[in-house]
């Protein structure tokens, strides 16, 4: 008998926390994420640390802790590299090129499988023979834009004192215009207009062509054009670009119009392959960049503003994931969303009465701005579960970290500067105290919490003496461990620990620092400036704050901690929904799993073999 052919379906949720996905089940706001747990096992996961968005995305797609697979938070260090090279190339964790462990959707490839994996904080580039990999709106090191060129409309007049918007009338049944594409350069490739009468002796159809070709597109009021295709010079190279025009509004007599340009949109690398991006693309399955550029846990704007946008591009995505199972026909698909993350970051602490950002209209603002956001990932859920799940679907329900409540910033380079460890000079010029490698004796990474003795014969502004090393690492763990909050006296640091202490965090590897710290709650160290988590430098400002200060943009954090930190109701650990063919039915684990269990138990379920590097475990109890 033939064995059924199964799917799974990983839906992951950035930053989303058990307790409130919990309570909103609870109050019937996650129907569908209630009909899941109904039909499916349920439970919490440890991530590994540190607890961030590329460390752990990777590890849910290998099996493997971050000691192996080397994906430390968003910066990475790399032996033999200058200390602080990996600042400069934020996000390079996500490259499957600096990951030392396979793919779980590689050994599915593999094996005759066809992967679709989209918006996913790891692995870019694929090299799948069948499926694709698209890195829609999650920004990636070493790919191209999706969009090149916002939108804009135009007005054409016959009156117009400039040139560029003339309407030139060339005879009583013809009237012409131009439009450079990238309306900030002439050199940029050209449309032109020509308006035109029908049958009437009205001006009512606007004929399109682009420059040097000889195809005619024909418009009226209200009607979009076909796909135009350009080759436009960019910051990047000559890329192969597509865009449409609308006709909004035309005179009769050919005075005035009115026309509408769609964003100019790359079809290349930003898909592997290439044209199944330009597939989304022409079926408008893509969404328009926000104008405002920032990382994606930094909220431009307002929060209302940031869960309409958040709405449309959750459900976009999911009905790229439906096209892609109609056009590929995909066996596994993983994506991930991260509107929650975000929001978290900012609206945490409102909501906890122990914080003093806490009151109860900022309470009841913040609490309806998360639960319509996670109100939106109910609705993607039940979108994904009608249109691309089937009986022989799993569905996976996870998170890569949790989140808890913050409100006071750690000053660790003051810390470490104190100490006489880490050494800066006043440099006059850039107005900053700028790092003296010649005097630095160790130094911090921030996300991730990793700290490096400044290795002679290792890093290339090494000072200290191999036979020092143990002393420096002694000198910093004292270091950290003396820190307190100047307001209470309380000590800020959970743990500090050479990287080979303690086994169950599987810190020992070679991209792990030499000294792995661990924050207590309520503290934290970015707040939403990124030149902060660059310890090359310190203002005046941040000089004379102190080693604890109060936060004043960033109430929510989780790259900090370990991974069973709680804080309240509030935890690091992640809700976990497992349920499809095979799966026990409304059970709740009694153990918390760690994620590094998923891949192996994604192996089971497909009947595959488990990624090489994995060394977590398949969660047996989950099965009938």
């Amino acid at each position: 008998m033939t064995q059924p052919k199964r799917k799974l379906l990983v839906i992951g949720v950035d930053q989303m926390i058990p307790y409130l996905m919990e309570k909103y089940v609870a109050t019937g706001d996650l129907p569908n994420i209630a009909s899941l747990l109904k039909k499916g096992v349920y439970g919490k996961a440890l991530s590994s640390p540190p607890c961030d968005t590329p460390t752990n995305w990777t590890v849910i797609a290998t099996g493997a802790p971050t000691f192996i697979h080397g994906a430390t938070s968003f910066y990475l260090h790399v032996p033999g590299e200058p200390l602080d090279l990996g600042l400069s190339l934020r996000g390079r964790t996500q490259l499957s090129k600096y990951c030392n462990a396979e793919y779980f959707w590689d050994v599915a490839a593999r094996h005759g499988k066809i992967p679709f994996v989209i918006n996913y904080p790891a692995g870019w580039p694929s090299n799948f023979e069948k499926g694709a990999m698209v890195i829609y709106t999650w920004p990636t090191p070493e790919t191209l834009p999706r969009q090149i060129i916002f939108k804009s409309t135009v007005e054409y007049s016959q009156a117009s004192s400039n040139s560029e918007l003339q309407l030139q009338v060339q005879g009583n049944d013809s009237i012409t215009a131009s439009l450079n594409v990238l309306e900030s350069s002439r050199a940029s490739p050209k449309l032109l207009f020509t308006l035109l009468k029908s049958s009437t002796a009205d001006f009512d159809t606007l004929q399109i062509q682009v420059e040097g070709e000889s195809t005619l597109h024909r418009i009226k009021v209200g009607e979009i054009s076909e796909w135009l295709a350009i080759k436009m010079e960019t910051k990047h190279r000559e890329l192969p670009c597509i865009f449409r025009i609308k006709l909004v509004e035309i005179d009769s007599a050919g005075k005035t119009m009115k026309i509408e340009r769609s964003p100019v949109l790359n079809t290349k690398g930003w898909s592997q392959p290439d044209d199944f991006g330009e597939k989304l693309l022409k079926n408008r399955l893509t969404l328009e960049a926000m104008k405002t550029e920032t990382v994606p846990y930094m909220m431009p704007g307002t929060v209302d503003a940031h869960l309409i946008y958040a709405r449309q591009e959750v459900m976009t995505l999911a009905k790229a994931i439906e096209f892609a199972k109609k056009e590929l026909d995909w066996d596994l698909c993983f994506f991930h969303i991260h509107h929650l993350d975000t929001l978290n970051h900012k609206r945490l602490a409102a909501m906890f009465e122990p914080s003093p950002n806490y009151s109860e209209k900022a309470a009841i603002k913040a609490e309806r701005n998360v639960r319509v956001a996670y109100k939106i990932v109910d609705e993607m859920v039940g979108y994904l579960l009608e249109t691309c799940v089937d009986e022989n679907t799993t569905v996976v329900l996870v998170a890569d970290h949790g989140a808890i409540p913050a409100w006071r910033i750690v000053n660790i380079p003051l810390a470490l500067y104190d100490a006489g460890l880490l050494h800066y000079d006043w440099n006059e010029k850039k107005k900053r105290f700028i790092i003296d490698w010649s005097k630095t004796k160790a130094f911090p990474y921030l996300e991730p919490t990793y700290i490096w003795v400044n290795l002679k014969g290792r890093d290339p502004e090494g000072i200290v003496e191999p036979e020092e090393y143990e002393q420096i690492r002694d000198e910093v763990i004292k270091a950290l461990e003396a820190i307190r909050d100047p307001d209470t006296g309380n000590p800020i640091i959970e743990l500090a620990m050479r990287k080979e202490d303690h086994p169950e965090l599987a810190q020992n590897g070679e991209r792990i620092g030499d000294i792995v710290y661990f924050l207590k709650p309520p503290y934290q160290i970015f707040d939403d400036d990124l030149d902060a988590l660059d310890p090359t430098f310190l203002s005046k400002r941040i000089m004379k704050k102190g080693h604890a200060y109060e936060a004043k943009h960033c109430f929510g954090a989780h790259a900090y901690y370990l991974p069973q930190t709680t804080f309240g109701d509030y935890s690091i650990a992640v809700p976990l929904v497992i349920a499809g063919p095979g799966i026990k039915e409304g059970v709740k684990l009694e153990t918390t799993v760690n994620l590094i269990d998923l891949a192996p138990t994604f192996a089971r379920i497909m009947s595959l073999p488990k990624p090489k590097h994995s060394t977590g475990r398949i969660i047996a109890e989950i099965f009938k």
